[in-house]
């Protein structure tokens, strides 16, 4: 297991702590012939596509093409094997292997959202990191040296402690139980996402978000005034940062939609969910996380930290969690 954390001097103090299992003779000489994946990102210039585009659906079927080279398959547990990934979604950059950024802006609300979109077949991990007081998104990106982050479930404001479910590397972080209602995720070692009220005995790490918008594919009523479970408060424009998982074709997305502003107004839960009906079409299953001044996007660029949308407070909130991504390399 990865601890994917650095310590505080910087990214490159110290090296992660690795657990290789049962490495033999043969794996070491396989793994010597494997050639280095050699990482050629592309303009990282923000490309903003139409409203309503659609994200790579169409590649359900394809064959993958390999950007790296093979990893030997007799690499054990504890090495992650360079799996052939998919071609870049339209439109994106690539900020590492498996691992992409786009923005757009849908006007029928109007909203601008930002995305990292994980090649789940690539090799690249999502986790959370260590609820520990309260971080800044830029902080914990560093600490963790991963490729990119958003910002995880909620939490107390003051000092950072726990009232949802959450585990870190097989952990569990607080004293929350599991309710049928309670919308976690699970990220296990394989990266397969398995979502609540259950937890799968391979999982590593967990969040809570604030609601599951859509369950198997199906949205959930609840959020839609007139439905048996409405609330007023659902009604209530404001930033959101989504987890949406696309099962059918291996892609998982991380979106953050600005709100609380002319130019961009937030979206309600049952917008939300239209809002990704038009966007992710094969989407899964979708937790809506922590939102308001909280929601923010981040990633290393070749010129360090960038924080691709603007937090509603004006500046990043401290926050108790993220859900970050670490590349296949």
């Amino acid at each position: 297991m990865v601890d994917y954390r650095y310590n505080q001097q910087g990214r490159n103090s110290v090296r992660p702590k690795e657990v290789l299992t049962c490495l033999g003779i043969g794996a070491l000489i396989g793994l010597i012939g494997v050639g280095a994946y050699n990482l050629l990102p592309g303009s990282l210039g923000y490309n903003t596509r139409p409203s309503k585009a659609y994200p790579p659906s169409a590649y359900s079927g394809q064959s993958a093409k390999n950007n790296g080279s093979a990893s030997d398959s007799s690499v054990l547990s504890g090495l992650e094997q360079k799996a052939e990934i998919k071609p870049a979604p339209e439109g994106s950059s690539q900020i590492a292997r498996g691992v992409y950024f786009r923005q757009g802006r849908d006007e029928s609300y109007p909203v601008n959202y930002f995305e990292l979109i994980i090649d789940k077949q690539s090799g690249a991990s999502l986790f959370v990191t260590e609820p520990n007081g309260v971080q800044t998104l830029s902080s914990l990106i560093s600490s963790y040296d991963a490729e990119a982050c958003v910002n995880g479930g909620p939490f107390n404001m003051e000092d950072g402690s726990l009232t949802v479910y959450t585990m870190y590397n097989g952990t569990k972080c607080s004293l929350a139980e599991l309710r049928p209602d309670t919308p976690t995720v699970c990220f296990s070692g394989s990266n397969e996402i398995s979502f609540g009220p259950s937890v799968p005995e391979e999982a590593r790490y967990c969040l809570t978000g604030f609601n599951r918008l859509v369950s198997d594919g199906e949205p959930n009523k609840r959020y839609y005034p007139g439905n048996e479970g409405y609330k007023e408060g659902y009604s209530t424009r404001n930033p959101r940062t989504l987890l949406v998982d696309d099962a059918v074709n291996d892609w998982a997305y991380l979106v953050v939609v600005d709100g609380r502003s002319d130019s961009s107004v937030g979206l309600s839960a049952a917008e939300a969910i239209d809002f990704v009906r038009a966007h992710y079409r094969n989407a899964t299953n979708v937790v809506n996380l922590d939102g308001g001044g909280s929601s923010e996007l981040i990633f290393m660029s070749g010129s360090g930290q960038v924080i691709a949308n603007i937090p509603s407070d004006g500046a990043e909130r401290p926050i108790s969690h993220a859900v970050c991504v670490k590349s296949g390399k």
